[in-house]
Protein backbone atom coordinates (compact mmCIF):
# COMPACT_ATOMS: atom_id res chain seq x y z
CA UNK A 1 0.00 0.00 0.00
CA UNK A 2 1.78 3.24 -0.94
CA UNK A 3 0.37 5.51 2.07
CA UNK A 4 2.33 2.88 4.16
CA UNK A 5 6.01 4.49 5.31
CA UNK A 6 8.30 1.50 6.20
CA UNK A 7 9.93 1.99 9.83
CA UNK A 8 11.70 -1.14 9.64
CA UNK A 9 15.27 -2.32 8.39
CA UNK A 10 16.42 -5.58 7.11
CA UNK A 11 16.65 -8.00 9.65
CA UNK A 12 13.60 -6.37 12.04
CA UNK A 13 11.17 -8.66 13.48
CA UNK A 14 8.04 -8.67 15.16
CA UNK A 15 9.24 -8.02 18.61
CA UNK A 16 11.77 -4.75 17.25
CA UNK A 17 9.36 -3.10 14.78
CA UNK A 18 6.45 -2.81 17.94
CA UNK A 19 9.35 -1.55 20.38
CA UNK A 20 9.63 1.20 17.66
CA UNK A 21 6.01 2.34 17.80
CA UNK A 22 5.48 0.79 14.15
CA UNK A 23 2.74 -1.18 12.62
CA UNK A 24 3.73 -5.04 12.24
CA UNK A 25 2.05 -6.86 8.77
CA UNK A 26 3.70 -9.84 7.53
CA UNK A 27 3.49 -8.92 3.82
CA UNK A 28 2.88 -11.89 1.48
CA UNK A 29 5.39 -12.79 -1.61
CA UNK A 30 5.28 -9.61 -4.03
CA UNK A 31 2.86 -7.57 -1.79
CA UNK A 32 3.69 -3.61 -1.70
CA UNK A 33 2.55 -3.50 1.98
CA UNK A 34 5.78 -3.91 4.12
CA UNK A 35 5.95 -5.56 7.11
CA UNK A 36 6.71 -2.89 9.42
CA UNK A 37 5.37 0.22 8.87
CA UNK A 38 4.74 3.78 10.60
CA UNK A 39 1.01 4.66 11.68
CA UNK A 40 -0.99 6.74 10.26
CA UNK A 41 -0.20 9.35 12.79
CA UNK A 42 3.39 9.61 11.59
CA UNK A 43 4.93 12.88 10.25
CA UNK A 44 8.09 13.74 8.60
CA UNK A 45 7.62 17.00 8.75
CA UNK A 46 10.03 19.20 10.64
CA UNK A 47 9.70 22.51 11.79
CA UNK A 48 11.68 25.35 10.70
CA UNK A 49 13.88 27.21 13.45
CA UNK A 50 11.77 30.32 14.62
CA UNK A 51 13.48 33.65 13.41
CA UNK A 52 12.39 34.93 16.69
CA UNK A 53 15.81 33.91 18.16
CA UNK A 54 17.72 36.72 19.05
CA UNK A 55 20.39 36.90 16.34
CA UNK A 56 19.15 34.43 13.88
CA UNK A 57 20.59 35.31 11.17
CA UNK A 58 17.17 34.93 8.51
CA UNK A 59 13.90 36.11 9.19
CA UNK A 60 10.90 34.04 7.94
CA UNK A 61 10.75 36.12 4.69
CA UNK A 62 14.54 34.89 3.87
CA UNK A 63 14.15 31.18 5.33
CA UNK A 64 10.77 31.49 2.64
CA UNK A 65 12.58 32.88 -0.16
CA UNK A 66 15.87 30.35 0.02
CA UNK A 67 12.67 27.57 0.46
CA UNK A 68 11.41 28.45 -2.93
CA UNK A 69 15.33 28.57 -4.59
CA UNK A 70 15.72 25.09 -3.68
CA UNK A 71 12.36 24.08 -4.54
CA UNK A 72 12.94 25.30 -7.86
CA UNK A 73 16.50 23.41 -7.85
CA UNK A 74 14.38 20.14 -8.05
CA UNK A 75 12.49 17.98 -10.24
CA UNK A 76 14.31 20.30 -13.06
CA UNK A 77 11.49 20.27 -16.15
CA UNK A 78 9.85 17.73 -14.96
CA UNK A 79 12.17 14.80 -15.40
CA UNK A 80 13.61 14.40 -11.90
CA UNK A 81 17.27 15.66 -11.70
CA UNK A 82 18.56 17.89 -9.28
CA UNK A 83 20.39 21.14 -10.47
CA UNK A 84 23.59 22.10 -8.45
CA UNK A 85 22.93 25.52 -9.83
CA UNK A 86 20.61 27.15 -12.46
CA UNK A 87 23.16 29.48 -13.52
CA UNK A 88 25.23 28.22 -16.98
CA UNK A 89 27.51 31.33 -16.37
CA UNK A 90 28.39 30.45 -12.26
CA UNK A 91 32.23 31.70 -12.32
CA UNK A 92 34.87 28.97 -12.79
CA UNK A 93 32.20 27.39 -15.20
CA UNK A 94 28.66 25.95 -15.34
CA UNK A 95 27.23 23.91 -12.76
CA UNK A 96 24.41 23.06 -14.54
CA UNK A 97 24.58 19.96 -14.13
CA UNK A 98 23.07 16.93 -11.60
CA UNK A 99 25.76 15.08 -9.26
CA UNK A 100 24.55 12.08 -7.86
CA UNK A 101 25.73 12.87 -4.77
CA UNK A 102 24.34 16.48 -4.12
CA UNK A 103 20.83 15.12 -5.40
CA UNK A 104 20.86 12.83 -3.01
CA UNK A 105 21.65 14.96 -0.13
CA UNK A 106 18.79 17.55 -1.67
CA UNK A 107 16.39 14.78 -1.92
CA UNK A 108 17.25 13.62 1.54
CA UNK A 109 16.96 16.75 3.11
CA UNK A 110 13.55 17.55 1.42
CA UNK A 111 12.17 14.87 3.21
CA UNK A 112 13.67 16.05 6.38
CA UNK A 113 11.84 19.22 6.15
CA UNK A 114 8.72 18.66 4.96
CA UNK A 115 5.94 16.16 5.06
CA UNK A 116 4.88 13.19 3.22
CA UNK A 117 2.38 14.84 1.03
CA UNK A 118 4.77 17.65 0.49
CA UNK A 119 7.96 15.69 -0.67
CA UNK A 120 6.27 12.63 -2.74
CA UNK A 121 5.53 14.48 -5.56
CA UNK A 122 9.14 15.24 -6.22
CA UNK A 123 10.47 11.97 -4.64
CA UNK A 124 8.13 9.92 -7.16
CA UNK A 125 9.88 12.13 -10.34
CA UNK A 126 13.07 11.92 -8.32
CA UNK A 127 13.28 8.05 -8.20
CA UNK A 128 12.39 7.75 -11.93
CA UNK A 129 15.48 10.14 -12.91
CA UNK A 130 17.62 7.60 -11.01
CA UNK A 131 15.43 4.21 -13.03
CA UNK A 132 16.52 6.25 -15.55
CA UNK A 133 19.98 7.17 -15.56
CA UNK A 134 21.35 4.15 -13.98
CA UNK A 135 19.90 1.85 -16.31
CA UNK A 136 22.26 3.36 -19.32
CA UNK A 137 25.00 2.33 -21.03
CA UNK A 138 27.98 4.66 -19.44
CA UNK A 139 29.96 6.36 -22.34
CA UNK A 140 33.08 6.25 -20.06
CA UNK A 141 34.04 2.48 -19.78
CA UNK A 142 32.84 2.57 -16.23
CA UNK A 143 30.00 0.95 -13.89
CA UNK A 144 26.91 3.99 -14.02
CA UNK A 145 26.06 3.71 -11.17
CA UNK A 146 29.61 5.48 -9.66
CA UNK A 147 29.11 7.85 -12.22
CA UNK A 148 29.27 11.63 -10.53
CA UNK A 149 27.88 14.20 -12.67
CA UNK A 150 24.83 14.26 -15.51
CA UNK A 151 23.62 16.06 -18.26
CA UNK A 152 20.40 17.77 -17.60
CA UNK A 153 17.87 17.67 -18.35
CA UNK A 154 18.10 14.47 -20.13
CA UNK A 155 20.39 12.63 -17.71
CA UNK A 156 23.26 11.67 -20.60
CA UNK A 157 26.35 10.74 -18.26
CA UNK A 158 28.58 13.90 -18.49
CA UNK A 159 31.01 12.32 -20.86
CA UNK A 160 33.76 15.02 -20.06
CA UNK A 161 36.98 14.38 -17.73
CA UNK A 162 36.28 14.20 -14.46
CA UNK A 163 37.66 12.06 -11.45
CA UNK A 164 35.79 8.96 -11.47
CA UNK A 165 34.80 6.97 -10.16
CA UNK A 166 32.81 8.37 -7.24
CA UNK A 167 31.63 6.13 -4.65
CA UNK A 168 29.85 8.30 -2.04
CA UNK A 169 26.79 9.03 -4.95
CA UNK A 170 25.63 5.63 -4.85
CA UNK A 171 25.53 5.22 -1.11
CA UNK A 172 24.01 8.41 -0.54
CA UNK A 173 21.08 8.07 -3.32
CA UNK A 174 20.74 4.54 -1.54
CA UNK A 175 20.02 6.41 2.37
CA UNK A 176 17.98 8.60 0.35
CA UNK A 177 15.58 6.08 -1.45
Amino acid sequence: NSSKIDCGNNGIDQSGCNAKGCCWVPAGQGSSIPWCFYGTNFTTNLPLPPPSIPGAPFSSSDLHTMYGYFLDNLDIQGLGGVVASPDNSTPGGSYYYHWERDGALSMNALQLITSFSEYNSYMQSYVSWVLNVQNEPDPNGIDVRVEPKYNLPNGDVYSGSWCRPQTDGPGLRALTL
